[in-house]
């Protein structure tokens, strides 16, 4: 059977990549002063909630009835990994090139984010390519659903129900006590939360909300709980509203949803994955140029812009830089080398699978 298209909730991933780039930049401004742009950390929680359902959606039944687990690796390697190397030394030949490094032991550190380890609470994060820690856990988050599917099966739904109820608890304590392994359980959360959602959707699709005004109402409710709540307790329940959101828009029955289906959204959502992954590149090396001017006497500041609506204008310059460099990230890496392990797992092509849907991107 041919799996759904949700092209609704591929805009929807397209803004919030965009808006997880505006966190990572440093700007004097109006933009960067937003409460939205000062909490959009919060929409890598969007992506592991989407990733969630969509992976459901696209790969559960399949999994339950016996779709290899090595296939489905494979593809998912094929969707997040390529692109990570490219970003990863690009990080590490600008470094090279001056002499420098970010890591006293560059082969310790380099290690687990070849092997796709660095998000899981033993190794530090904050080094190179810094958003890159999701696509570790997102990474070990798609081993996990295959192997609970193809364990459970039908049974399965109440592993995520149990995962729902029990990481916020653990991310509770571990803010309380400074434990590691918050990045792994922030996305287990979120992506039990999109699994769940598919269920919810494809049982109630009927019932559920739908229409202009609900997706006016459930946009409007995101944005106000990242402004509002993004710094507070609250925002452990960032799952929660997400999913709620992806209910509504997954149905696709008003204008809002027709509105983030048209093109320029679809555009967007369709490199979301490298705006995520190459806009902390970008906003390094304008970091970089800053540096270059403050040491020529020219009038910076270690932010984008000397006045606000200067850093305002540079903002958009920035990201605009960073939507042109996905397009051609996409191309030249990202697509390509998707294309390559499709190949490579033939047998997936035969499913109806959709498009492999972009990790955080999350």
């Amino acid at each position: 059977m041919q799996s759904e298209r949700f092209a609704s909730l591929d805009g929807w991933r397209g803004i919030a990549a965009c808006m997880v780039a505006l966190f990572h930049v440093r700007a004097n401004g109006h933009i960067s002063e937003l409460e939205l742009v000062k909490n959009a950390h919060l929409f890598v929680d969007y992506f592991f909630v989407l990733s969630g359902f969509v992976i459901a959606a696209t790969y559960e039944e399949r999994l339950a009835r016996g779709f290899s687990i090595w296939r489905f690796m494979l593809l998912r390697l094929g969707r997040l990994y390529p692109l990570h190397i490219a970003v990863l030394f690009a990080f590490i030949a600008f470094d090279l090139s001056r002499g420098q490094s970010q890591a006293e032991n560059m082969f310790a550190a380099l290690l687990p984010r070849v092997l796709l380890l660095h998000g899981v609470g033993a190794f530090e994060t904050r080094l190179w390519n810094i958003p890159s820690w999701t696509v570790s856990t997102e990474f070990l988050a798609y081993l996990a659903f295959a192997v609970v599917i193809a364990a459970f099966k039908a049974r399965s739904v109440g592993v995520f129900v149990a995962l729902v109820l029990l990481c916020p608890l653990v991310l509770y304590l571990q803010a309380r006590d400074d434990a590691t392994g918050y990045e792994m359980v922030r996305c287990l959360y979120g992506f039990s939360a999109g699994v769940l959602a598919w269920h919810f959707f494809r049982r109630f699709r009927g019932a559920l909300p739908a229409g202009t005004l609900a997706e006016v109402g459930a946009a409007a409710a995101v944005l106000l709980f990242v402004s509002a709540l993004g710094r507070t307790a609250w925002a452990i329940a960032s799952p929660a509203v997400f999913a709620a959101a992806v209910l509504i828009f997954a149905a696709q029955r008003g204008i809002a949803s027709r509105m983030l289906a048209s093109k320029p959204f679809l555009f967007l959502g369709t490199v979301s994955y490298s705006i995520y992954m190459v806009h902390f590149f970008v906003g390094a090396r304008l970091s970089d140029v800053l540096r270059l001017g403050k040491a020529a006497g020219v009038r910076a500041v270690d932010l984008l812009g000397v006045e606000r609506w200067a850093g305002d204008v540079l903002t958009l310059v920035y990201l605009a830089l960073v939507v042109l460099i996905s397009s051609l990230t996409y191309r030249f890496i990202e697509a390509p080398a998707r294309d390559w392990f499709r190949n490579r797992a033939p047998l997936a092509r035969t499913t109806g699978a959709l498009p492999d849907p972009a990790p955080p991107g999350t």
